[in-house]
C-alpha cells in the first residue's frame, strides 16, 4: 500500500523592525520581511552586502538600511531583484503615540506580517526568523 504525505512546500521568511515603539519621534514602525523557497538566496544577498562593506573597510555586524550608504541600499536592493526574494512589509502610524515596549506588542505586529505572507503564500509552511545578525 502506497502512502501519500500531504507535505507544505517550506517557505522561509526573515523580520525585522525599523522604528522603536515608546519613541514618539518614530512616526513609523515598520515590519519588513524578506521571503523566499530557498533560505540560501537570502543568506548570500546578506552575506554578499556585508562583505562589500568589510572590503570598504566598513566594521558593521548588522546593517541599517536607513543609514546605508546609496551604493550598499542599491546593493541590497538589486540583490533582492536577482535572487528572486519576495518583501512583505508593513507601515503603522504611530501618530505620535508611545507604545509599550513589550512582547505582546511586537508579536501582534509580527503576527500581521504573518497574515499578509499567508494570504500571499497559503500553501508553504513557514519557517520564520525574527531580527537575525549575522
Amino acid at each position: 500500500m502506497k502512502t501519500s504525505f500531504n507535505r507544505q512546500k517550506q517557505y522561509y521568511i526573515l523580520i525585522d523592525e525599523s522604528g522603536t515603539l515608546p519613541d514618539p519621534r518614530d512616526k513609523f514602525i515598520i515590519i519588513a520581511g524578506i521571503a523566499t523557497d530557498v533560505i540560501k538566496n537570502a543568506n548570500v544577498l546578506v552575506a554578499r552586502a556585508l562583505e562589500s562593506l568589510r572590503q570598504r573597510k566598513v566594521k558593521i555586524k548588522e546593517v541599517k538600511f536607513y543609514y546605508a550608504g546609496d551604493q550598499t541600499k542599491r546593493q541590497i536592493l538589486s540583490g533582492i531583484v536577482s535572487e528572486g526574494l519576495e518583501v512583505f512589509l508593513i507601515a503603522i502610524d504611530k501618530k505620535g503615540r508611545k507604545v509599550p515596549d513589550n512582547p505582546e506588542n511586537f508579536a501582534l505586529l509580527v503576527g500581521e506580517l504573518i497574515k499578509e505572507v499567508n494570504l500571499w503564500q497559503p500553501k508553504k509552511e513557514l519557517k520564520i526568523f525574527i531580527d537575525i545578525i549575522n
